[in-house]
């Protein structure tokens, strides 16, 4: 699970868990939890922090990747935090390592007033929200998600994991 700092992938991470807690410090090493999902089997996530200076740090743990989860803080308007997680995420689909590796890229915090809505992700990313595609090598689903006030976000987010890991 990869995104700039902040973008709430640790949340995400315990939601899946069905941990309520509310994460407030920034991840600085490496998080591996088990996920399982609904047909009895489990994946590992590595949630891997965000800041700029462990950023560097993500290609040395791409080995045996099975599936990417790319989170982006739909609220954080910066024009230069969208155009570094853009860059990150062209850099990651770009990577021999992880040629032919599904992608679920998803716009976090979109309960947020100030959240970039569904056209504007779209023309920043270009992205399609809510489909099915193909980007270079990669099949790539992404959507927008509410990792802490969303109950239903642990079943959301594991049914985009079982149509990308078992279609």
């Amino acid at each position: 699970m990869l995104g700039l700092d902040g973008a709430g992938k640790t949340q995400l991470l315990y939601q899946l868990q069905a941990q309520n807690q509310i994460i407030s410090q920034p991840t600085t090493r490496v998080n591996v939890q088990t996920i399982h999902l609904q047909n009895n089997s489990s994946i590992s996530v590595w949630d891997m922090g965000g800041h700029p200076q462990l950023r560097v740090l993500w290609f040395y743990y791409l080995q045996n990747t099975q599936i990417v989860i790319y989170v982006v803080d739909s609220a954080d308007r910066d024009p230069n935090r969208i155009q570094q997680s853009k860059n990150e995420l062209e850099r990651l689909l770009n990577h021999q390592e992880l040629e032919n590796i599904p992608f679920i890229i998803l716009f976090n915090k979109t309960d947020l007033p100030q959240a970039m809505n569904i056209e504007e992700i779209q023309e920043k990313f270009n992205i399609t929200i809510g489909s099915k595609q193909t980007v270079t090598s990669h099949k790539i689903i992404a959507t927008q998600i509410t990792a802490i006030s969303n109950t239903c976000v642990k079943e959301e987010v594991i049914k985009l994991l079982e149509k990308v890991i078992f279609e």
